[in-house]
C-alpha cells in the first residue's frame, strides 16, 4: 500500500529537507446548471497539510497549466523552506508548462504523484 510503502519515505526525505508535505487537487464546483455568473464554469484549488493548514483559490474558469502553476507559486510563497507537493496524475498536472515549472524551481517545489490504480 502506498501510505505503508512510499509516504514514509516521503516524510523521511521532508524531515531531511525541511520540507513541508501539501496534497493538492483540484475540483469543480458543483453548481446548479441554472445559475449563470463568475464561479460557474471555475475551478477550485486546494493544498492541505496534515497540519491543518489550507490554501484555497478560486478560478472563473475550467483549470489550465498556467492556473495550477500560479496555484503552486502563491503556495510557494507562504512556506519559507521547501514544500513536497502530492498529487495525482493528470494532463492538467503532467502538462509540459507544470514541468518546466518544477525544473525551474526543483531547489523549492517537487512533485510526488499518487500510483494510478486501475
Amino acid at each position: 500500500m502506498w501510505e505503508e510503502d512510499v509516504y514514509p519515505g516521503i516524510r523521511a526525505e521532508a524531515h531531511s529537507r525541511g520540507a513541508e508535505i501539501l496534497f493538492l487537487d483540484e475540483m469543480r464546483p458543483d453548481i446548479d446548471a441554472r445559475i449563470d455568473g463568475p464561479g460557474k464554469n471555475g475551478t477550485i484549488f486546494a493544498a492541505l497539510t496534515l497540519r491543518r493548514k489550507q490554501s484555497f483559490r478560486l478560478s472563473p474558469r475550467p483549470a489550465t497549466p498556467k492556473d495550477f502553476i500560479d496555484f503552486c507559486r502563491g503556495v510557494a510563497e507562504d512556506y519559507a523552506g521547501p514544500l513536497i507537493l502530492i498529487t495525482n496524475v493528470s494532463a492538467l498536472h503532467a502538462a509540459a508548462e507544470v514541468a518546466r515549472f518544477t525544473r525551474a524551481h526543483q531547489d523549492k517545489i517537487k512533485f510526488v504523484y499518487f500510483p494510478h490504480y486501475g
